[in-house]
Formats: structure tokens, C-alpha cells, sequence
């Protein structure tokens, strides 16, 4: 996959001219010129990140396969130490970029698995350890509603465990090819099942890998805002 890193050469390049274009619905053409700049400036203000809930912030308890064991820990690592790693680095994220550019999406399937999701957060003080905003914590019903939702909230990197996530994302075709898909340390089993989305979706094993790619993004968007100053 190539990253927007390599696409902000300067103002006219695909970054500008075609790749802000490709959120467009289908049907539509090209933006008028107000609506163009400000989608550029929104670009250049910064990325803007959403992570996935179960086995991102905390070890996922699924089992595709028998033999799957829980979490996909790093040898040695327990659960308590996996999600102390894991506040640790999404505070990292959150004081590179900003808090309201980072976002935690939850898939739920009940008001009371939503109910029980925020008391959670609350308990573990998420928030207070992390800098993680309320408002910045959305759920929804169904995997394919993720990328929808993701379209909504404007963001630009998405970073999940499941490649039936980012086949969602797939299925939205360019109205959400601009968005970035990293996938953390996802099930070999379940991403064989998706071969065709080898070319749009990054595998990372650690969070400094996630943490490297935001901040290498977010330098990238932030030295092209200079140079366009200085024309």
C-alpha cells in the first residue's frame, strides 16, 4: 500500500488533485474550488486515527481456528501488562497528534455490551491515563458500519486486528480508498481469507510500528503545510 508520505510532494499532486477526490460518491465529479481548499486544509491540519477496541487496546479473546490462543501475546506477557503497554502507547499517539484527532471505535452488539464497554473505560480511567475524549469514543453494530463511520468521522487512518473489517472499507471502493488500514498482528487463518486486500492493508506485530507510521504521516503533512507557506 503507499502511504499518503509519498503522495504530498507538492499542491498539485495526486494528494490535491486526485486522491481528495476519490471520497467522492460515485456519480459525482470533481469539487468545486472552496470545497477543494477546504478539504486540503483538512488534510494539512493533521491525520486524524481511529483504533479498534478488542485486540488493539486489549487482547482479544476470539478463537478462529482450534489451537488459536487468546490474545496473541508476546511470549512472557501477561494480560495486566499487555494493556498497560497498550494505554502507554495510545497516550504516545495522543500527545504526537492531538486528542481529538485520535478515536476508539467498538463493535457492540447490545446496550448492555455498550453500557458495560464505557463503565469499563471509566473504571480503568482510559481517559485520565490516556487523554482519550469521551466524545471521541463511538460503537456501532456491525464491522461493514466501521468503515461507514470512519467515512464520517473523516478520518484517515483506521488501525483493527481483522481483516473482515477492512474488507468493509473494500466494499465502499474509492469513497474510502484515501483511508490508511494497518492491521495488528491479524489471525494468518482470517487474513488468507481476504488475498485481495494484501495491496491495501499494512501488517504491524508491535504499537511503536502503528506509533512510526502516524508520526512519519503526520511529519509528512506538517512539512508540506511549511513549504506551501513559504509559496
Amino acid at each position: 500500500m503507499v502511504f499518503l508520505t509519498t503522495l504530498v510532494a507538492d499542491k498539485t499532486s495526486r494528494t490535491l488533485a486526485g486522491h481528495i477526490e476519490q471520497e467522492n460518491p460515485a456519480g459525482e465529479k470533481a469539487m468545486n474550488a472552496k470545497k477543494r481548499e477546504e478539504k486540503f486544509q483538512q488534510f494539512l491540519e493533521g491525520i486524524n486515527v481511529a483504533f479498534d477496541f478488542g485486540g488493539l487496546l486489549v487482547p482479544s479473546r476470539r478463537r478462529l481456528n482450534p489451537g488459536f490462543e487468546y490474545a496473541r501475546l508476546q511470549p512472557g506477557q501477561s494480560l495486566l501488562r499487555a494493556l498497560f503497554d497498550s494505554v502507554k502507547q495510545l497516550r504516545r499517539t495522543i500527545r504526537r497528534i492531538g486528542a481529538k484527532r485520535v478515536f476508539l471505535i467498538k463493535l457492540v452488539k447490545t446496550p448492555d455490551e455498550e453500557a458495560h464497554f464505557y463503565h469499563w473505560l471509566e473504571r480503568k480511567r482510559i481517559y485520565k491515563r490516556t487523554g482519550l475524549l469521551l466524545e471521541n469514543v463511538r460503537v456501532c453494530d456491525s464491522r461493514d458500519e466501521k468503515a461507514k463511520l470512519c467515512l464520517e468521522l473523516h478520518i484517515d487512518m483506521m488501525v483493527d486486528d481483522r481483516y473482515e473489517v477492512f474488507d468493509g472499507f473494500h466494499q465502499l471502493g474509492d469513497r474510502a480508498a484515501h483511508i490508511m488500514l494497518v492491521a495488528f498482528k491479524p489471525d494468518p487463518d482470517e487474513r488468507a481469507r481476504y488475498t485481495h486486500l494484501y495491496d491495501r492493508v499494512t501488517d504491524v506485530d508491535t504499537w511503536g510500528k502503528i506509533y512510526s507510521k502516524i508520526a512519519a504521516e503526520s511529519l509528512a503533512r506538517r512539512k508540506l503545510r511549511g513549504k506551501l507557506k513559504q509559496t
